[in-house]
């Protein structure tokens, strides 16, 4: 989501979404409902993307207790 192409289709709808250029009601409400739909899912991707770099902290913390049970003998 921040490649260039990505970031210069939402800045192009972000432009006529403020009122620059000729648009009918209809489409600003399209552009308003796709926009709306990109901030959720950057927020949803936002959160699992930090939740899954929480995940990677604790099964880190966890290895260097592991480790020895799956290298010793019993």
């Amino acid at each position: 989501m921040k490649s260039k192409d990505f970031l210069m289709v939402k800045g192009h709808l972000m432009k006529h979404k403020s009122g620059e250029g000729n648009q009918k009601r209809g489409n600003e409400e399209q552009i308003s409902k796709l926009m709306m739909d990109y901030n959720r899912l950057d927020l949803l991707l936002t959160d699992k993307l930090n939740e899954a770099k929480d995940n990677v902290k604790y099964l880190t913390t966890l290895e260097k207790f592991i480790e020895p049970l799956k290298d010793g003998t019993p």
